[in-house]
Parts: structure tokens; sequence; C-alpha cells
């Protein structure tokens, strides 16, 4: 989902949050949306049965740097003119996974047969929304180069419990450099206020790399 600051574009059609809504609604779109719509915020999205909701929200607020919060749906309203006045949560995306008794049930490319009036939308912070300042600084994406989606792995650093929700290891969505890559990957999050990395972590970085010892051809891809 985009809403209005993600990477520069690699289809030169869709330049705005408006155009990749359109394009998931159409059917023309059903992949990943990493490097689409530069300027636009992109985020994740979670629906949940109204039960569930508040602690969902409960579940965000505790954990804000794995589930930013960016909207919040009324119960039974796919809209969210908060962030788009034209978006529908059931069809601007490219696809959904659809979750029953907690086992996936199905990938449809809208769920407007699924949707219900006790259904709670929420969107999260989305890593494609950092990418931007990657690809300012001319440091090459390697799943946008390769049109694919970003490698996520399941980690043993444990969220904070909230509710029902219990304890589990966060998902991180890494980008990787050789080091001669990772100096100036640094830089381009520094000059950033919205950047995930902490300011002890890239001072910490910064000051193991030197260039002069670096072996590396050039920038991974």
């Amino acid at each position: 989902m985009l809403t209005r600051s993600a990477a520069p574009a690699s289809d030169g059609a869709l330049q705005s949050g408006r155009d990749v809504r359109l394009a998931c609604r159409s059917g023309g779109l059903d992949g990943p949306t990493a490097g689409l719509a530069p300027g636009f915020v992109q985020g994740n999205l979670a629906i949940l049965p109204r039960d569930w909701a508040d602690e969902f929200l409960r579940f965000c607020v505790a954990n804000p740097k794995p589930c930013p919060l960016i909207g919040i749906a009324e119960p039974g309203d796919p809209r969210l003119p908060a962030l788009a006045t034209d978006l529908d949560i059931r069809t601007d995306l490219g696809r959904y996974r659809v979750w029953r008794d907690g086992q996936l049930a199905d990938e449809p490319a809208d769920i407007r047969t699924a949707w219900r009036d006790d259904l709670v939308s929420f969107v999260i912070g989305c890593s494609f929304s950092f990418e931007e300042p990657l690809i300012a600084a001319g440091i090459p994406i390697r799943h946008i180069a390769r049109g694919c989606n970003v490698s996520m792995y399941r980690t043993n650093v444990a969220t904070t419990p909230a509710g029902r929700r219990t304890p589990s290891g966060r998902c991180r969505s890494p980008r990787d450099y050789r080091p001669c890559t990772a100096h100036p990957c640094i830089s381009a999050f520094r000059k950033r206020s919205a950047s995930r990395i902490s300011t002890s972590r890239t001072s910490a970085m910064r000051y193991r790399w030197n260039p002069a010892n670096c072996r590396c051809s050039g920038p991974a891809v």
C-alpha cells in the first residue's frame, strides 16, 4: 500500500500512490511495490475482526519499531480517507493473504467477497519506504534489480506482548552490502530522520569501517 515519501519507480507509469492503487485495482499489478511511486510512504496492511482490534492496537503501541502505525480505519469501513481519498482496502493491493484459524486459506487479488462489517484495517510502516535514501544516493537495491521481493527472516528478538498477543520473533528484511558500500548506506540513512538505524549503531559501524582496508571490487547488487 502506498500513501504520501518510496524509491524511484522501476515502472515509469507508476509515479504516484494513486497510480499504483489503480494498477492493483484493475489487476495490472499483483507483485511487490518496491521502487514504485517515488516520494510516497509505503505501508503493510493488517485486517482483524473488531474483537481483536483493540488488542492489536495495544500491540502496535507496545512495539512501535516493528509496527509503526500509519493509519487505522473505522470498523467495517474499507476506506482510509486520512491516507487517500480514493483508497479501497479491499481492492488496492496487488495480492492479499487470508488467514483462518491461524492457517493461510487463500491469496486472492481482492477481498471484496471476504469483507465483513466487523473488520478493522491497520496500516503499519513498510521497509520499502526506507529504500528511498539509498536509491537517491545511487546505491542499488538488489531485490528491485532482480524484480523479486525482499528477503525476510524471523528472528529470536521478541516483541512485547499485549492482550492475547504472545511474544514472537520480530521479522527482519535486511539489505545486504559489501563493506565498501555499507558506509555510504549508513551515511544516506543518517541524513533521514525516519531512519531505523540508531545513532549508537551507526557510530559503531562508522568507526569500524576503513576504506584503506576494503578489498571489495565494488558494490554488491
